[in-house]
């Protein structure tokens, strides 16, 4: 038999669900610049996630259905970022219009 790898254990961990509300994004933002800052994450590198996780709140918020969820995970130096909703199924592309920018993301 040969030996197996055990998959890394994050070393750090943070979740919080939010309500399915846009006002609640900026409260991402928030809980993430904290997260960030107590796991030393360096300012560059911070500034750029929290933009992320801004986006992907939103768009969850306004695209998706329910509660929705933030995780961070770091592991290794490697930082993981999450946003679920409450819909089981994929995404799918919707038509784009040509007179607004919705529908670019997919």
């Amino acid at each position: 038999m040969s030996p197996t790898r055990l998959p890394t254990q994050p070393q750090h961990r943070f979740e919080t669900v939010l309500a399915p509300e846009l006002a609640r994004v900026s409260d991402a933002r928030r809980s993430a610049s904290a997260v960030l800052r107590l796991w030393d994450v360096g300012k560059p590198l911070a500034d750029d996630v929290q933009l992320v996780v801004s986006e992907l709140v939103a768009n969850a918020m306004e695209h998706g259905s329910g509660w929705v969820a933030l995780r961070f995970a770091e592991t290794a130096g490697n930082l993981t970022v999450e946003v679920t909703d409450a819909i089981m199924s994929r995404p799918e592309c919707a038509a784009r219009s040509p007179m607004t920018r919705e529908g670019e993301g997919l």
